[in-house]
């Protein structure tokens, strides 16, 4: 990934033409008029009694407790990320759960114990027991017939489009910290920040760890 390994600017053109998205998106009102003055369990309250739109949220949304919100009255359904280039268009990005890897250390030993432990996780009966008390799409497929809620099912027909399937940026990025970095340098544009700032921001701190 050419932005992981800097070979991408996160100050350059092509970084800050995303930045701009984003700041447009604020200023149309996109993401709400008190950005920095709620908190994620307050996103979701105003969400779960329909006070919001919809809501950026990952998959595990399906499993949460939704027995008297608007989930439980089937007002809910998943889409997929918007995107901007039409080839992105069945891309998705996501953490452990959509995925299992094993890793070559060059142990054998370890090595086979990893995909003992694979495939275990990854038996029908495993899956299925962890579906029934975690409805969220799963990486490989579910057959229980338990009674679990729609939304899981939905989400797990829009994520079957998918053609790539990437993780989270600190998986690509030559730095750990850049997850919160980028947060934080974002966090700027409720306070009027451009993307030029924005840019400045996340290079600056990139130097502050080097």
């Amino acid at each position: 990934m050419p932005l992981g390994t800097r070979e991408v600017a996160y100050d350059g053109d092509e970084q800050k033409a995303i930045y701009q998205m984003i700041i447009d998106a604020y200023n149309e009102g996109y993401l709400g008029t008190n950005l920095l003055g709620t908190d994620d369990g307050q996103e979701r309250a105003l969400f779960n009694t329909g006070k919001t739109a919809f809501l950026f949220m990952g998959t595990w949304y399906c499993a949460e407790d939704h027995k008297d919100d608007i989930v439980a009255a089937g007002k809910v359904h998943p889409l997929r990320m918007p995107y901007v280039n039409e080839e992105y268009k069945y891309n998705d990005m996501g953490g452990g759960n959509e995925a299992y890897y094993v890793v070559d250390t060059g142990d054998p030993d370890e090595v086979a114990a990893s995909v003992l432990f694979l495939k275990y996780m990854t038996s029908e009966e495993v899956v299925n027991h962890f579906y029934e008390g975690y409805p969220a799409p799963m990486s490989v497929v579910v057959t229980t017939d338990s009674d679990v809620n729609y939304l899981a099912s939905e989400a797990m027909a829009v994520l079957n489009e998918s053609e790539v399937v990437a993780g989270d940026i600190e998986n690509y990025d030559i730095a750990s910290h850049m997850i919160n970095t980028v947060r934080q340098a974002l966090q700027q544009i409720p306070m009027g920040a451009d993307a030029d700032t924005i840019g400045e921001t996340i290079v600056d701190l990139i130097s502050e760890y080097e």
